[in-house]
């Protein structure tokens, strides 16, 4: 076993409207708005230990807002299939307060994981070739920005 597993992520930055984590294996930027839209960044390897911390966030906007998800895997090629599920999970379980979700990914294993999600979620996923664009035009409109890489 990878011996990272038991590390807790580390709060790299927070603020009233956005934090940043990272663990030995990857990073994950979290982005909100009140109006209910949050921008999900994960980069390098999609670590399970970051799962509960968007899953906390999303759950602190979505019992007041309905809300609208991005997330941006565009610098992910690997991810633990923990993640996957337990985000998948939180999604189903409040389907009804989701209104949109929108995802850029690069990876072909982590477009796979998108479409084994979008299965569960009915088909609500929409699928993005490129961070900029299109996903970034609805990003926009939630009134969140793409980070400059």
């Amino acid at each position: 076993m990878n011996e990272a597993k038991g590390l807790s992520p580390e709060l790299v930055s927070s603020d009233s409207s956005s934090q940043s984590w990272r663990t030995p294996r990857g990073a994950m930027s979290l982005t909100w708005t009140e109006q209910g839209a949050i921008y999900v960044s994960v980069d390098v390897h999609g670590d399970r230990s970051l799962s509960p911390l968007m899953v906390r966030r999303a759950d602190t906007l979505i019992a007041r807002t309905r809300m609208k998800f991005f997330f941006d895997f565009w610098q992910m090629p690997t991810y633990d299939s923990e993640m996957r599920t337990e985000w998948t999970g939180f999604l189903v379980t409040h389907r009804a307060r989701v209104d949109e979700i929108h995802v850029v990914a690069r990876s072909k294993l982590v477009a796979m994981g998108v479409a084994v999600a979008n299965l569960a979620l009915g088909g609500i996923i929409k699928s993005y070739p490129a961070p900029t664009g299109p996903f970034e035009r609805a990003l926009n409109r939630a009134g969140l920005k793409l980070p400059v890489r």
